[in-house]
């Protein structure tokens, strides 16, 4: 053989026998450190258990590698991967094709704090994932909110052994101090204090509301809506944050929601005077007049002699176009409630939407008569006169409503008024030109 190539030949073999020895040389590197991260996390590597680790007594962490991780049976390895074997776990495990975490006392549950979704793929690279939370109780982080794009969760109420004793005392002491703290607009501070607060005292109703109040004023939705769910779970017979609730979806748009939650208040309060109006509030919000209606009701049936009840029922009436009930209604207040000149004007109203302006003219007149300053009522017999065509008359309310509140939207409309009527009595010639 020529020299020269048996030069190149064995040159060859030399380099493929030093780039063999890198491959190996690397291959090893890999897989010492795959199987620290196995011991690390009491991964099953190729079946077998570090002494270490069963020795230490930490929990075990067993992670499917084939496409169907809950089956009995797992494929051979593969040559250049790994083995990952799963140990025999419970059915749900085994059902569900999830891993499990066992921790020192032998419950299991999917943490998600573990990385103990974990597989080999056929690059021969390690991946986990974090599977949703299966174990017993509530999620980790079903207390956490946003404010803002940060970790708020810190500022919660804490659970309470239920075998310490509320210190209702303490909580009140530290209510009053977020109270304050939000005067002064230190928001962080005074929603730290009202998780302490609640932290003493879970009953407590007025930190409650204060929480959800200072959440919603900076614009935490999602964390007062969160407010509201802890509340429910502190204070199950209290009726008032699935009020809170239902108020706060319906002011979201969520009608489903809104109706459940408002029907649970209903339901949980009975017949106490103030559900009726919130729960009537709030479908009125929902734009559901008939659920208003039957609500409002109830409402004056369970107590005929509440005024509220009536005024309640009239005032729906009149925006249905109930005009008859709700004359009724206004004049019945009126004779329980002589002095008082609003039921005046709401009859007046009525009246003049039943097109008797005579009757309303008297209602308005006789509302002045026990408030003569109030531009509402002014404003209401200017225009009735102006649309009877007794221009005079409503050009002397104008003015007065002028000087009554010079500046003010309503005296800026009175002088347009003013203006048009002024114009058109000079062109009649029935009023002296400038």
């Amino acid at each position: 053989m020529n020299p020269n190539r048996l030069n190149i030949v064995l040159g060859l073999l030399l380099l493929a026998a030093l780039v063999f020895g890198v491959h190996q040389t690397l291959t090893v590197k890999r897989l010492k450190s795959m199987a620290a991260y196995g011991q690390s996390r009491g991964i099953l590597i190729g079946g077998k258990e570090s002494p270490a680790l069963s020795l230490s007594g930490a929990p075990t962490i067993s992670a499917g590698n084939s496409p169907n991780p809950g089956s009995a049976e797992q494929d051979g390895p593969s040559e250049n991967t790994p083995e990952v074997k799963t140990r025999p776990e419970q059915k749900g495990a085994e059902t569900s094709g999830r891993p499990e975490v066992t921790d020192a006392d032998g419950k299991t549950g999917n943490s998600p704090g573990s990385p103990i979704a974990v597989s080999i793929g056929r690059d021969g690279k390690l991946r986990t994932g974090i599977p949703p939370w299966t174990g017993s109780g509530a999620s980790p982080s079903r207390r956490a909110t946003q404010r803002k794009g940060q970790d708020t969760a810190a500022r919660q109420p804490k659970e309470r052994d239920s075998r310490e004793v509320p210190d209702a005392a303490k909580s009140r002491e530290l209510l009053n101090l977020a109270q304050e703290m939000m005067q002064q607009g230190r928001y962080d501070v005074a929603e730290e204090k009202l998780a302490q607060s609640l932290e003493e005292d879970e009953t407590n109703r007025m930190a409650w509301q204060q929480l959800a109040r200072l959440q919603h004023k900076q614009g935490l939705t999602e964390a007062e809506i969160n407010t509201y769910f802890d509340w429910m779970e502190a204070s199950p017979g209290d009726a008032t944050p699935y009020y809170q609730l239902a108020s706060t979806y319906a002011r979201q748009g969520q009608d489903t929601e809104a109706r459940y939650y408002l029907g649970e208040y209903e339901a949980l309060s009975g017949s106490q005077t103030h559900t009726f109006s919130q729960a009537a509030a709030v479908y009125r919000q929902l734009e559901d007049r008939s659920e208003e209606g039957r609500v409002l009701s109830q409402w004056l049936a369970t107590t005929p002699e509440s005024v509220d009840a009536r005024q309640a029922w009239a005032d729906y009436n009149r925006r249905l176009g109930g005009y008859d009930v709700a004359l009724t209604q206004y004049q019945q207040l009126a004779s329980l409630m002589p002095n008082n000149p609003r039921l005046y004007q709401q009859i007046g109203d009525v009246y003049r939407q039943l097109g008797d302006y005579g009757q309303a003219q008297l209602q308005y007149e006789n509302a002045l008569s026990l408030r003569p300053t109030d531009t509402g009522i002014l404003g209401r017999l200017a225009d009735l006169n102006y649309q009877n065509g007794d221009l005079n008359g409503a050009l002397a309310a104008y003015n007065e409503i002028i000087v009554l509140e010079p500046g003010s939207n309503a005296a800026e409309r009175a002088q347009r008024r003013v203006i048009s009527i002024e114009e058109h009595l000079q062109h009649a010639g029935t009023y002296p030109a400038n």
